[in-house]
């Protein structure tokens, strides 16, 4: 492993200030914002898959694998693949420094969505190690001759797993041993694997360099830093309104939901979500906007706007408890973050409260989807989501205790298929399988596997 310390004091990269400072606490907003405004300045050629270093100071350890992985000035982008871990600098008044780092990650976004990337942007004493292990499989650069369809598994029956468009450019990690499929990396939104006919792909190279796999594998393969273990400060910040140390995601608009590893927890994101540890070896992670769903053991929470949950770790920050139900969030420490810098404006809503928190979570683990007027998901985009009960609703006011918040039609579904035909209730709420038994949602509509509604 090899170290590289990247050290600029913020007063180089920003125009001196017309009056001498007087105090620490008059100091420390403009650090803050100096600091935010050089990242965003520094860091905005970002690209898929890469770290940026935006505000000293910061310390990275490489991969032995990255022999050329060299930082010599702020504002130096990496392949996020060469990272073994970084450290970023606590806000530090009297050195006038504070680490922060942009990344832009694929995830398990699809290739077909290059332009889409998950920010994540890492301020204060926050300390990141990679736990994705770097592939020593080989690849190779395809593009699709014409538009076609990638299958979950190499035949031209299975399922769709995604659309490429002619002249689409995707990486192939694997072949049948007749060379006649290939495997792509993340076609599928999900993580998943998708396959496409060979014969449809222009390939960069010899294809027979590709591993042969076993068509039964289908482990999802993780990208660049989606999973990881992250470590912060203690949460005391060194003047009013500075952010606490931590970690903020964004999910891009429109590409679903994401899937990433923070500290041994699966999380499925599709929103604004800050996250920290506490001095008392816990971690926290709060919805901005939009939600997640958080997963350890057998346990799952779902965390709305203005909510946080927590989740007890041992000393190798693994998780050593069970999580929290979701509480109230601290506004004043959510209103604080560098929001700013984020892909796309945001909107911080007030706590939930307790009430409605706990109204939410009854819902959810009843089965049924989370919707309502803001901050929750609008229930036009979830209607069709709901399976076997009816989405969550409420009034107008966020913190309404309003617990008739169940979506219902005014009259039932009705559905047709191959087999016969169904009802769904009042509610939306029956299941459609594949005999054509309808599942009408919120507007009454709904179809089974084989059937159809109307």
């Amino acid at each position: 492993m090899r170290y590289s310390i990247l050290f600029l004091p913020l007063l180089l990269l920003t125009l001196t200030f017309v009056t001498p400072v007087t105090s620490q606490s008059n100091d420390c907003p403009a650090l803050v914002e100096a600091a935010l405004e050089a990242t965003g300045t520094l860091c905005s050629g970002t690209g898929r898959n890469q770290v940026c270093y935006g505000n000293a100071e910061i310390v990275t350890r490489s991969r032995p694998e990255a022999a050329d992985f060299v930082f010599a000035a702020q504002g130096d982008i990496a392949d996020a693949a060469w990272i073994e871990s970084m450290r970023l600098s606590q806000l530090n008044l009297n050195e006038g420094v504070w680490g922060v780092s942009l990344m832009r990650l694929q995830a398990n976004l699809p290739d077909t969505l290059p332009g889409q990337n998950v920010t994540f942007l890492l301020f204060g004493d926050v300390e990141v190690t990679n736990r994705v292990p770097l592939s020593t499989a080989p690849t190779l650069q395809v593009t699709t001759t014409s538009n076609l369809r990638a299958r979950t598994s190499p035949s031209d029956t299975s399922p769709t797993s995604a659309w490429l468009t002619a002249g689409t450019i995707v990486t192939a990690n694997g072949r049948l041993p007749d060379n006649s499929w290939l495997r792509l990396q993340a076609a599928l939104g999900s993580g998943s694997l998708g396959w496409v006919y060979a014969p449809l792909l222009e390939a960069e190279g010899d294809i027979a360099t590709l591993e042969p796999v076993d068509v039964t594998d289908s482990t999802p393969r993780l990208g660049a830093m989606q999973a990881i273990y992250l470590k912060t400060g203690s949460g005391e910040v060194a003047c009013e309104n500075a952010p606490r140390d931590g970690m903020l995601i964004q999910t891009p608009e429109g590409a679903g939901t994401v899937q990433v590893q923070i500290n041994g927890v699966e999380i499925e994101l599709g929103s604004t979500a800050y996250v920290r540890t506490t001095a008392d070896n816990a971690m926290e992670l709060s919805i901005v906007e939009g939600s997640a769903r958080m997963s350890v053991m057998d346990e799952t929470r779902l965390v709305v706007p203005g909510a946080v949950v927590s989740l007890p770790l041992d000393d190798n920050l693994n998780p050593t408890g069970s999580l929290s139900d979701p509480a109230p969030y601290d506004e004043a420490a959510i209103q604080s973050l560098p929001l700013s810098l984020l892909e796309r404006a945001v909107r911080v809503y007030p706590p939930m409260s307790a009430e409605r928190l706990a109204q939410i979570s009854r819902q959810f683990e009843a089965g049924n989807v989370v919707c309502g007027a803001p901050p929750l998901t609008p229930c036009s985009s979830t209607a069709s989501a709901v399976s076997n009960s009816g989405s969550v609703g409420g009034s107008n006011n966020p913190n309404s205790d309003d617990s008739s918040g169940t979506r219902s039609s005014d009259s039932g579904g009705q559905g047709s298929g191959e087999n016969g035909t169904g009802n769904g209730n009042a509610n939306g709420n029956s299941n459609g399988n594949a005999n054509g038994n309808s599942n009408g949602n919120a507007n009454g509509n709904g179809g089974g596997d084989q059937g159809s509604g109307s």
